[in-house]
This record gives structure tokens, C-alpha cells and sequence, in this order.
């Protein structure tokens, strides 16, 4: 196996300081809007200046840089993404996501032993933290790419689908869906991953080792104790029995007192 981190492999040490503007950019037949990349050698730790793309409704900032450590590369970038609608993203770049119709913020930091453009997964430590707007889980089945995979989203879906098959024929709806994501040698672990749903609320913790592919969490789904449909009949036919179906509903879930059903995903 080749070592990662050798100086003789950062070509982009050699590369003249560059300020380029893309207003139309396309790779490998998937448009990426308008991309700006600066690149200046003589800012050490720093010589990303900054890597822009801008593409309806989306936005990526990225800067770092590298250093000489122990006479290895050590690289590490920083930075945000926002866009209004991740599944609409990535069908437009030919692929498909579990993460359905909703808005996504990730920000954070990653570092690696290796230049920036040979992101070494064995090394890869940082924390990101990631939001979601309001949107659905749906299953993929035809091999797609799987957003936030570290997550095992698909994994998690199918099982719940199984156990509330009447609830989630059409997707695992949510207001928010959130977390941090900590990185150490790569293995990414989180203990405050929190799904707010329709139909319960779900959390995650564990990890995912990047190198073997290996997945460990712990899930914990706090089922809704009504749907709506039932308080609205029971509005319907008698306005106090529903209004308390209602409350008592909410006091319950908000207590935690239905069963909290526990899975473990491997």
C-alpha cells in the first residue's frame, strides 16, 4: 500500500497562486453552478483561500490549508453548507437520497494526514454539526447514494417500517432532524443525534467505522400516543372527549410514559 502524507505527493505545493471564477461549471456531466477557488502558497496552513460553489438554492464554503508535521502532509479544511432541498440537489446530479424534500445546514472542520486532494479515511478526525428542516425519510432501493450514511438512515427506516408498517408506508416524516458528529481515526460517533416526527421521536447514538464500513447505535423511538385522525373523529363526534384525547395524548408523550421501544443497529 502507498503512504499516505509523503511530501513528494503534494503537487499542490507547487501550483502558482490561483484566483479562478467558474460562472458555469460542470463535472463529470452534473452542473455545479458557479464555482470560485483561490489558492495562494505563500499563507502556510492557509493556502485554500477559499472554495465557493453557488448553485440555486444551495451554497458551499470551504477554506484550510496544509503544514509539515513529523515529514508528513497534515490537511484540514473548514466550512458550511446550506441548501433548500438536498433530494432535489442531488437528483439534478443524476442521484438519489433517503432525505426527502428538506433543508440542510452542515458546518465543522475535518483534519487528515495527506494533501487536500487525498482524504485519508484511516486519519480523518473533526466534528460537524448538521441540521435538518422539516421533510421525510424514504427508502431507497435502487442503490443510490445514501445521504448522511454514517447515520445508516436506510438501515433505520426499514426497520421502523416493519414494526409501523401502517405509519411509515410513505415515509418517516419529520420537523427537524439533528445532531453532532465527532471524528477520530476514522470512526464518526454521535450522542445527540434527535429525529423530531410525526409519528414519535427518535434518537441516535453510536458510531461508524469509516475504514470497515462497521455500524453500532443505539436507537431510541418514542411513538406518538394518537394520530390525528382519531382525536379529529373523536372531535367530531364529541368536542370534550376529543379536546381531552388531545391533552392527554400530549401529556403522555411530552412524560414518555408509552413504551419507548429500543433498537440496535449493526
Amino acid at each position: 500500500t502507498q503512504e499516505v502524507g509523503l511530501v513528494e505527493r503534494n503537487w499542490l505545493a507547487h501550483v502558482p497562486a490561483i484566483e479562478l471564477a467558474c460562472r458555469i461549471c460542470r463535472y463529470d456531466g452534473k452542473d455545479l453552478g458557479r464555482v470560485t477557488l483561490g489558492l495562494d502558497g505563500r499563507f502556510p496552513g492557509e493556502q485554500l483561500r477559499h472554495l465557493r460553489l453557488l448553485k440555486s438554492g444551495t451554497r458551499l464554503d470551504l477554506k484550510g490549508g496544509w503544514v509539515l508535521e513529523d515529514e508528513r502532509i497534515k490537511s484540514h479544511i473548514e466550512g458550511e453548507f446550506n441548501t433548500n432541498n438536498i433530494s432535489a440537489l442531488l437528483v439534478g446530479w443524476g442521484t438519489n437520497s433517503v432525505v426527502q424534500d428538506s433543508a440542510v445546514n452542515v458546518q465543522g472542520d475535518l483534519q487528515w494526514t495527506g494533501s487536500l486532494v487525498e482524504l485519508n479515511r484511516k486519519t480523518l478526525e473533526g466534528d460537524l454539526t448538521y441540521k435538518l428542516d422539516a421533510g421525510y425519510l424514504r427508502d431507497v432501493n435502487d442503490g443510490g447514494a445514501r445521504l448522511l450514511s454514517v447515520l445508516s438512515l436506510e438501515s433505520i427506516l426499514r426497520k421502523l417500517t416493519l414494526d409501523f408498517r401502517d405509519i411509515f408506508a410513505r415515509g418517516m416524516f419529520y420537523s427537524s432532524f439533528e445532531g453532532t458528529l465527532n471524528i477520530a481515526q476514522g470512526t464518526v460517533s454521535t450522542s445527540d443525534t434527535e429525529m423530531i416526527g410525526a409519528a414519535g421521536d427518535l434518537t441516535v447514538a453510536g458510531t461508524t467505522n469509516l475504514v470497515t464500513e462497521a455500524l453500532d447505535y443505539q436507537l431510541s423511538f418514542t411513538p406518538k400516543v394518537t394520530s390525528s385522525l382519531p382525536v379529529l373523529l373523536a372531535w367530531m363526534i364529541n368536542p370534550p372527549s376529543g379536546l381531552a384525547a388531545l391533552v392527554i395524548d400530549r401529556v403522555l408523550h411530552e412524560a414518555q410514559v408509552i413504551s419507548r421501544l429500543q433498537y440496535h443497529v449493526t
